[in-house]
C-alpha cells in the first residue's frame, strides 16, 4: 500500500495566502504595541491604587481612633469608679492635674499627669495623654481655684475630668463630671 498525502489548495477555499506563509515580520509584537500595553497597564494600576490608598489610610485612621478611644475610656472608667467612692475629708490634694485621696481601704491614691502618661500611684494608667485637667466645683456651682486649699477640700462637690489622648495624629477628648456619692449631700 502506498501512502498518498492529499494537499488542499487553500486559495481555492478563499483563505488568504498571508496566513499560509510564514511572514518573519509578524512573528511577535512590535515595540509600539508593547509600549502601548505598558502605558495602559500603568494607567489602570494608577486608577486602582488611588482608591486602595484611600481605603488603607481610612483603615489606619479608624484603627488609631479605636485605640485612642480604648485608651481614654479605660482611664476615665477607672477614675469614675474611684472618684464616686470618695468620702468627705478623704481628699488630701486637689490640683489642676493631680488628685490625691484616701480610699475606703485607707490606701492613698494619686492620679497625676507625667510626661504624657496618666499615672495612678506611679503606675501607668493611660499612655499618649496630651492633656489632663481636673476642675473642682462647690455645691453653689462655683469653680474652686487650684490648687484647692485645705479649707476648701471639704467643699468639693463635683469633679470634672478632661482627658485628651493622641496617637499618630488622631486625638480624642474625653469629658466627664463626677459627683462623689458621699460628697453629694
Amino acid at each position: 500500500m502506498m501512502n498518498h498525502k492529499k494537499f488542499i489548495n487553500l486559495k481555492s477555499l478563499g483563505v488568504s495566502s498571508r496566513l499560509t506563509t510564514h511572514d518573519s515580520r509578524r512573528f511577535g509584537f512590535t515595540l509600539i504595541e508593547i509600549i502601548v500595553v505598558i502605558v495602559l497597564v500603568v494607567i489602570l494600576v494608577g486608577f486602582v491604587s488611588i482608591p486602595m490608598g484611600m481605603v488603607t489610610r481610612a483603615y489606619v485612621t479608624a484603627q488609631n481612633l479605636l485605640k485612642v478611644h480604648e485608651l481614654g475610656r479605660v482611664g476615665i472608667w477607672r477614675m469614675e469608679r474611684e472618684f464616686r467612692e470618695l468620702h468627705k475629708g478623704n481628699i488630701t490634694e486637689a490640683d489642676i492635674s493631680t488628685l490625691t485621696f484616701t480610699d475606703a481601704y485607707q490606701e492613698s491614691i494619686t492620679y497625676a499627669l507625667s510626661s504624657g502618661q496618666l499615672l495612678r500611684n506611679g503606675v501607668l494608667l493611660v499612655d499618649h495623654v496630651t492633656a489632663f485637667t481636673l476642675t473642682y466645683t462647690s455645691r453653689t456651682n462655683t469653680v474652686l481655684a487650684t490648687p484647692v486649699t485645705v479649707l476648701n477640700l471639704i467643699n468639693i462637690y463635683c469633679i470634672s475630668i478632661d482627658l485628651t489622648v493622641t496617637l499618630n495624629e488622631e486625638s480624642y477628648t474625653f469629658r466627664d463630671q463626677i459627683f462623689p456619692r458621699d460628697l453629694f449631700f
